[in-house]
């Protein structure tokens, strides 16, 4: 079975029982709904027995009664694919065309096996047509000789004359046809007919034998039977003259004939005019001006063929061009496909990625947060201790006050026991002067005898008396000396301390300053981390909306995904069609071809 019939069929299953109804059962039968067929392509007969009787099941009726409502509907479908052939304006001048319409297929569409539709014309509306067919469906046939009726508004009376199958396998019923219109129009000429007198069939006779009758009449009026020469022989003559006369004034009606055969053989490459002065030669005028006419149209026709040839042959190279070019439409679509599918598969795991760190960024602003507040305690208790240590460095300066005065009154100590060691020395040096006068004293209480007795004994004591003072200053010495180094050592310790009290107090006053100086950075740090704490949960914030908008780009991600899976599914369809289109582009041009061949017998 040819793909072009098929197609109309499944046009007129959708049709009959919609487009879902009619997709459901393909694709239970395992037909692709969407595969388009080619007007060439070749179906195998039982995949379409199969799929009527699947939808004659679904219809719950019999098989036959499908094909016949199939081919009652079918009639319309045939009407959109091919209207040209329903250009009649009966029922009757349809059906008689229909075989030659179908050996007309055969011829453009190879391989194809429409069936045989004989008319044999009995009268004006009555036709006898035989139906040949392999596949034998004639409950098919029976429904499209209804369906014709309904098409041109006419009922159609078939009665079923003989049915029966060949040898080879070939299914033949004959069926009488009874048409409301005819295709004939008569006009009546009853005088014409007349002169006929029932059998003559010539122009010539028609003419002669009335005047022939008249002449002999007159002639027998006139003389009776007395002259039977008279009678005779002008008739006789008249006749014969007439015959010769007929046959020269209608000899070019041969040439008519002549020109009606060459007409029908489509031959129009011949211009043929008479000269015989009569009515004759406007006949040959408007013979030539129809075949002029025709020429003319065929050679439109052929024009337009050809420039079809040319346009389908350049609408060939533009489908294939397309077809190269939705190949490459299809490999991009694919490659952004399987992009958007990573895309949303990236966005997904960037969603869940962003989700765990908006958690941490909300943990870590809440510690902010915290760490802000403890930082603010922290600057108030540097504030304060910074006030401790101005306070720590105020006495600490007025203790090297005090260590300065100590060390000012050691050293004036110092220097008065050196007054005092040198007043030591001084009495040490008259004891020793008073150890010598009183030795002298004693020697010259000596030297006076008895009367220096009583001054001796005053010179010892004062020699006891300077050496118990030598004595008393040597321990002075001694004494003034160990309290003079202890007061040396204690006044070096003093200066030590001092200097070590001044440099301690340097390094406080420095480190307050920089203290001062670090609660005040600190302080502007703790502002700085304060805002920062803010912005970091102003900006959290909007990361926690960007995330929304990140679920919803993912959400949109994965529609882009399967759109764009779908519209890779399309254009492989696209590309299929193009296919397909490209195909029957070919097809067009080998039809067009045929049909340029088939002009080619009109002879211009």
């Amino acid at each position: 079975m040819k793909g072009t019939v098929v197609n109309i069929w499944l046009n007129t299953m959708t049709n009959m029982y919609g487009e879902n109804v009619k997709n459901n059962i393909l694709q239970n039968q395992g037909w692709n709904p969407n595969r388009i067929i080619t007007p060439l392509e070749e179906i195998e007969d039982k995949r379409i027995l199969a799929l009527m009787d699947a939808f004659a099941k679904n219809d719950n009726i019999s098989s036959e009664e499908l094909w016949r409502k199939l081919g009652e509907n079918n009639i319309q479908s045939f009407y959109k694919w091919f209207p040209s052939y329903f250009e009649k304006s009966s029922a009757k001048g349809f059906l008689m065309l229909m075989d030659k319409v179908h050996t007309q297929l055969t011829k453009m569409i190879p391989g194809a096996k429409p069936p045989r539709l004989i008319p044999e014309e009995i009268d004006d509306k009555n036709v006898i047509i035989t139906y040949k067919s392999k596949r034998g469906l004639i409950d098919y046939f029976l429904g499209l000789l209804t369906g014709v009726g309904q098409h041109f508004g006419e009922k159609i009376d078939a009665k079923v004359l003989e049915r029966k199958v060949d040898s080879d396998g070939t299914h033949v019923v004959r069926v009488q046809l009874t048409f409301e219109k005819g295709t004939h129009r008569v006009i009546n000429y009853p005088a014409s007919k007349l002169l006929s007198f029932g059998f003559l069939r010539t122009l010539s006779g028609k003419i002669i034998v009335l005047p022939t009758l008249l002449s002999a009449l007159l002639i027998f009026l006139l003389s009776g039977t007395s002259n039977l020469p008279l009678l005779i022989g002008v008739p006789v003559f008249y006749l014969i003259a007439s015959l010769i006369t007929g046959a020269i004034v209608f000899k070019p009606i041969g040439s008519i004939t002549e020109e009606m055969k060459h007409i029908s053989e489509l031959k129009f490459n011949e211009d043929v005019y008479i000269s015989s002065n009569d009515p004759l030669e406007k006949v040959f005028d408007e013979m030539t001006h129809v075949k002029e006419n025709l020429r003319e149209e065929i050679t439109y026709l052929k024009g337009g063929l050809d420039d079809l040839y040319s346009f389908s042959e350049k609408f060939s190279n533009v489908a294939t061009n397309m077809g190269q070019v939705s190949e490459l439409i299809s490999r991009a679509v694919q490659e952004v496909a399987e992009g958007a599918t990573h895309q949303a598969e990236e966005t997904e795991n960037s969603v869940s990625i962003l989700s765990d760190n908006i958690e941490v960024l909300n943990q870590i602003s809440q510690k902010e947060l915290s760490g802000k507040e403890q930082l603010e305690t922290s600057v108030e208790k540097i504030e304060l201790a910074f006030v401790d240590l101005e306070r720590a460095s105020s006495d600490l300066n007025a203790v090297k006050d005090n260590f300065g005065r100590v060390n000012e009154q050691g050293s004036a100590l110092s220097k008065k026991i050196g007054d005092i060691i040198t007043i030591v020395s001084t009495v040490e040096s008259i004891a020793e002067q008073t150890n010598l006068l009183a030795l002298n004293a004693s020697i010259e209480a000596a030297r006076a005898g008895e009367m220096g007795r009583g001054f001796s004994v005053v010179a010892e004591e004062i020699r006891k008396l300077a050496e118990d003072s030598k004595g008393a200053v040597n321990t002075i010495n001694q004494s003034l000396n160990e309290f003079t180094r202890g007061v040396n050592d204690m006044v070096n310790q003093v200066g030590d301390q001092f200097i070590q009290l001044e440099n301690g107090t340097k390094t406080m006053l420095s480190v307050t300053e920089e203290s001062k100086i670090a609660a005040s950075q600190i302080k502007t740090v703790s502002t700085s981390i304060a805002e920062i704490s803010n912005q970091l949960s102003t900006e959290t914030d909007k990361i926690n909306r960007v995330f929304e908008n990140m679920h919803t780009l993912a959400a949109i991600a994965e529609e882009n995904s399967a759109t764009s899976q779908e519209m890779s599914a399309n254009v492989t369809n696209f590309s299929s069609e193009i296919t397909h289109l490209t195909e029957n582009i070919q097809e067009l041009e080998e039809v067009i071809l045929f049909l340029k061949k088939e002009l080619q017998r009109y002879k211009l």
